[in-house]
């Protein structure tokens, strides 16, 4: 799928503290990170052969949920310096079009595993 807008969010949980033992200013302090990656882009109304295609990912989305498994996948994510690898839960899955060659699709992927979870820098 040719990609028209990618994102990343970390979505960082934080507790605070009333305590004013450093100055007046409430703390926070980050507990963890909801992870989530948005995207949207364009497919042909037709998989080619040679690609696993955009609607073989849809079979395999609909036949996870039918069998009461998560729908899973691992999503590798390139931006500027940084690659982001982990293994993602698909929340959220739309599509629309259809009349012509192009059928635009939106994602969402968040963590499924986080001992999967990286950043690496690009080669």
């Amino acid at each position: 799928m040719a990609g028209t807008s990618k994102g990343l969010d970390f979505s960082p949980n934080t507790v605070t503290s009333d305590a004013d033992d450093q100055g007046g200013f409430v703390e926070s302090i980050v507990t963890n990170a909801d992870i989530s990656l948005p995207f949207e882009g364009e497919v042909r109304v037709n998989d080619k052969l040679d690609e696993y295609g955009f609607y073989k990912f849809e079979r395999n989305f609909a036949t996870a949920i039918a069998n009461k498994s998560q729908p899973s996948i691992w999503v590798r994510l390139m931006h500027g310096e940084n690659i982001f690898i982990g293994y993602m839960n698909i929340t959220s899955f739309s599509w629309s079009g259809g009349t012509n060659e192009l059928v635009k699709a939106s994602l969402e992927f968040k963590t499924a595993s986080s001992k999967t979870i990286q950043i690496i820098q690009a080669p």
